[in-house]
């Protein structure tokens, strides 16, 4: 039964020797067992009315006693700044990142950020992510535009979050590399971490390689550049860029992992030639997921910018 925020349960013999941290999420399963472990160590949890042990295996009778935090406050300022929103319902909202917008404040980034634009539009976002990133399943690369999920509760943050943590929701973008692909489509499985060198960079040469897949299809040849289809079965940082510029197909626009500018070179004449002078060649177009709540299949879609509509084939 629950009395305010807080949960009592009676523990039940077949469960008996369950961990904790373990159990707990089983009974209240909005809870992740991170959360549970942090509640155990500052007296959330009590067993038998005495604080419970961190590593306490639970016995038949016990009496539980769960009391849920108060949600902590966004210490950032909500921001009048326009978002397109493409869904949004009781539970999840869906907007069109625009290029060059941070996704949450960060040290040199303190204000002008999706979360603070987010702020505005919904007075009710999910904390369940910590209070510095209200709402925020997900991320984009900065220069990166298109479409994000935000979740307005914590029980549609950690449903999506797990959605993600087990690759159940598939991810469709769009970018202009740099020059001919030989196969029209394929995959990349190269592992990626930080650079060994540059620290700011992502790359195969790192001490802490973690699995990267990502499938790709070229939809159209262009002049010293392909437009393609991309596919990421996984969510590592920089991903995409890394797999195409490792390809030696970079991302237009990249000021990353593009080639060092010089005069004559094809990978700024074609970023002059498609729009992608100032931006980054890559849109996060569609995905698709479950409900969080109501179970029913989500398939969204951002809006083409204009570089990419005026190339893509239709």
């Amino acid at each position: 039964m629950e009395q305010n925020r807080t949960f009592l349960f009676r523990v039940e013999d077949r469960v008996a020797g369950v961990r904790l941290d373990q159990l707990i999420p089983r009974l209240i399963p909005d809870l992740s067992r991170s959360r549970v472990q942090k509640m155990i160590s500052i007296g959330l949890v009590t067993v038998n009315d005495r604080p419970a042990p961190k590593r306490y295996l639970a016995r038949g009778k016990d009496l539980l006693r769960i009391t849920l935090p108060e949600p902590e406050k966004s210490a950032h300022l909500p921001e009048d700044i326009p978002l397109c929103t493409i869904y949004e319902d009781d539970d999840l909202l869906a907007v069109d990142k625009p290029p060059g917008m941070v996704v949450h404040p960060a040290p040199g980034h303190p204000g002008g950020t999706l979360v603070n634009a987010l702020l505005h539009m919904s007075p009710s976002l999910s904390r369940a992510g910590g209070a510095g990133r209200p709402g925020i399943v997900h991320r984009l690369d900065k220069d990166t535009s298109g479409i994000v999920l935000v979740a307005k509760n914590d029980i549609a943050h950690r449903r999506l979050a797990s959605q993600f943590a087990r690759r159940r929701v598939d991810k469709t973008y769009l970018a202009v590399a740099a020059g001919s692909f030989r196969r029209d489509q394929g995959i990349w499985d190269t592992s990626i971490g930080r650079d060994r060198r540059e620290r700011k960079k992502i790359s195969s040469r790192t001490e802490k390689p973690r699995t990267a897949v990502t499938r790709y299809r070229v939809l159209r040849k262009l002049e010293e550049a392909s437009l393609v289809e991309l596919h990421p079965e996984t969510g590592r940082t920089h991903q995409i860029r890394v797999h195409l510029a490792e390809s030696r197909h970079p991302v237009l626009g990249d000021p990353i992992y593009g080639p060092k500018p010089r005069r004559g070179s094809s990978y700024y004449a074609a970023g002059r030639r498609y729009g992608f002078e100032t931006r980054l060649a890559l849109h996060a177009w569609k995905i698709s997921c479950r409900h969080p709540v109501t179970g029913t299949t989500l398939r969204l879609e951002a809006p083409l910018p204009g570089p990419f509509e005026r190339i893509l084939p239709r």
